[in-house]
């Protein structure tokens, strides 16, 4: 069914004639002062990111568990499964690998291709919404996305989430250009040609890019069928096909394995929605969505999210924008289905991806708010919007000028070379292992000559993992671990070896002590 003009727009079949195309429409009600305030943004969003680019942090455990895989493995061997249950595509395990050989093996180097998708997303965003949304709605989306702490984080993470939010934006923003050139009567076949290479080549370079592949496709098909224009629906539907085959050879060539790994499947066994009982799956509900839009704007913006949310669908409902609200929605809806599958995790930043079309709901629900005021009281919308903004952006200004750090290696292994002895023995512990692995070369240490650890069942295993430096005088333990439960046991460890501390310091979540286990004995 094609949306009907609405009070609040104009007709859409002025403003996108069939013979103009809409990669080059502007919205008309963008004025010469919004477009500058976008530019702005962008500046400020790439500057955010970049300072926190060029802070050159260590790389944290499990951005070092992906790295010592990227620089330690040649192309051939990134086909296997990756060591430190480590999964990412293989399209951007290429790319990170061929930037490695290219650039070398340091922070910048990796993290490159995060901090471009990141800023790429910001650019895709801005030129979305000066085509196809109002200068006020663009303008709220814009600085969400410039403000959010998922975004900023990951863009500058050796991780695939930053490649995977600007895929799906870039997988919408071709669905929308199918779903404008059919509510002008245009020719669609260039666009739905996009949308097939797009999202063929996507999945290759993101995971869960088949869900907003498959959740646009259906939208549009369906919206084609009901009108019986089969011509049009049969070839989104071939287009999603490509796509969906494409990714069915990805996995079972590259991305099966991650499904048997025992680790991974307990670690991410929370963002699988239950089915059964009712009560179970609300209290899911309950539990999840808090927790993964925390990362968006942070614990003060929770509500406001959920309000913007709610009044966004309920505006794009109002005035004849359904099908731009399911197209928005579809992805969310597949990926629930796969969390409920037990397929896909809803959690987290397996989920960063939906960040696009979840802040495009957002600022809906900003233009709906300005729309309902009265003119004199539109300002009401705007504290909203700014109490939506507040945590994230001061967070976000305050990270630029004094980086968060998560765990050091890089301080913590010069102060360990500055004051070990020849004779010292060195165990480092699994959570800080892949670090120590990246890092051991640059600082002169032999990893051949220190004892790793492996992944700790408990205190006992870890009692038996230190029993060979007992008698020894000069023993480092440098640790990073995730919780306090898991320092408890490493304490425990070493108080029932006897172990006495002589020295110790910490570096942003890594600590480098000194103990003496000369007179220890097992207790």
């Amino acid at each position: 069914m094609v949306d009907s003009p609405s009070p609040v727009t104009e007709s859409r079949a002025d403003l996108y004639p069939p013979s103009e195309s809409l990669a080059d429409v502007e919205h008309h009600d963008w004025s010469p002062t919004q477009i500058k305030l976008g530019r702005v943004l962008i500046v400020v969003g790439i500057s955010l990111r970049a300072a926190l680019y060029f802070a050159n942090r260590s790389l944290w455990g499990d951005e070092a568990s992906l790295a010592v895989n990227l620089v330690n493995r040649s192309f051939g061997q990134l086909c296997q499964p990756l060591d430190y249950a480590q999964g990412a595509p293989f399209g951007f395990l290429l790319i990170e690998r061929t930037i490695v050989v290219l650039l070398g093996r340091s922070e910048f180097s990796l993290r490159l291709i995060p901090l471009l998708s990141g800023i790429l997303l910001l650019v895709l965003l801005f030129v979305l919404v000066r085509t196809y949304f109002s200068g006020g709605m663009g303008l709220a989306a814009l600085a969400m996305s410039v403000f959010s702490k998922s975004l900023i984080h990951y863009s500058v993470e050796l991780k695939q989430y930053s490649s995977d939010a600007m895929l799906a934006l870039l997988l919408l923003c071709c669905a929308m250009q199918i779903h404008r050139r059919l509510e002008a009567n245009g020719n669609t076949g260039r666009a739905i040609g996009r949308f097939a290479i797009v999202g063929t080549t996507a999945v290759w370079f993101s995971h869960p890019a088949v869900f907003v592949l498959a959740g646009t496709a259906c939208i549009l098909a369906i919206r084609e069928c009901r009108k019986s224009r089969f011509n049009i629906a049969l070839p989104i539907c071939i287009a999603a096909a490509l796509g969906g085959a494409s990714a069915l050879i990805h996995y079972f060539l590259f991305a099966r394995a991650l499904t048997h790994d025992s680790y991974l499947t307990t670690f991410w066994a929370s963002g699988m929605m239950p089915l059964y009982p009712p009560l179970k799956t609300m209290g899911w509900f309950y539990e999840e969505i808090p927790k993964s839009l925390e990362g968006l704007f942070g614990k003060s913006g929770i509500a406001l999210v959920l309000l913007f949310f709610g009044l966004g669908c309920i505006s794009l409902w109002r005035t004849d924008r359904k099908n731009l609200l399911a197209l928005l929605l579809a992805p969310t809806l597949i990926t629930l289905c796969a969390s409920a599958l037990h397929k896909y995790p809803f959690s987290d930043r397996l989920i960063v991806f939906l960040l696009p079309p979840l802040i495009l709901l957002l600022a809906a629900g900003f233009e709906g708010i300005c729309h309902a005021l009265p003119h004199r009281h539109v300002w009401i919308a705007f504290i909203l919007l700014g109490g939506l903004l507040a945590e994230p952006s001061v967070i976000a200004v305050k990270a630029a000028f004094n980086p968060r750090v998560k765990e050091e290696m890089k301080p913590a292994l010069a102060y360990l070379k500055s004051h070990r002895k020849n004779d010292d023995a060195i165990y480092i512990n699994f959570h800080g292992r892949p670090a120590f692995e990246y890092y051991a070369h640059r600082y002169g240490f032999d990893p051949t000559q220190v004892l790793l650890g492996d992944r700790p069942s408990g205190q006992v295993f870890l009692q038996a993992e230190l029993s060979p430096f007992l008698g020894r005088k000069r023993v480092w333990v440098l640790r990073t671990n995730p919780d306090d439960k898991a320092e408890h046991r490493l304490q425990a460890a070493l108080a029932a070896l006897g172990a006495v501390e002589v020295e110790q310091d910490s570096y942003g979540g890594v600590q480098v002590s000194l103990y003496d286990l000369s007179g220890g004995i097992v207790r």
